[in-house]
């Protein structure tokens, strides 16, 4: 699972993307499913915060977070990986009529470790 990839003395950052609700749905399930430290931050983060707190983490491997790969290029990362994708169907949200129709939808989180310390 998500946790065994990241191991236990990992510390996440997830990165609040636009356009994706990641970082709501998955920072407090995967710190208390994982038993990891977890914050998230926009997207805009500058990489010189990110090697500060991955300096901050101390013994603990900082992976930062995102719902497309492409959040993570040109970041002082690893190579990302897939920690999940996720594909169902839920019943379209409404509010004044019971729901009549199923829409699609996808949760994607994918992962890499910093790899630059200062």
């Amino acid at each position: 699972g998500m946790c065994e990839q990241l191991g236990d003395d990992a510390a996440l950052l997830l990165l609040d993307e636009a356009g994706s609700a990641m970082h709501y749905r998955m920072t407090q399930p995967l710190r208390a499913h994982c038993g990891v430290p977890a914050a998230w931050a926009d997207e805009t983060i500058s990489d010189a915060r990110i090697l500060e707190l991955a300096d901050r983490a101390g013994e603990r491997t900082l992976y930062v977070l995102a719902a497309r790969p492409t959040a993570l290029e040109g970041r002082p990362v690893g190579e990302p990986v897939a920690l999940l994708q996720h594909r169902s169907t839920r019943l379209a949200p409404t509010l004044t009529v019971p729901p009549q129709t199923l829409e699609s939808y996808g949760l994607d989180v994918f992962a890499a470790p910093v790899e630059a310390r200062r």
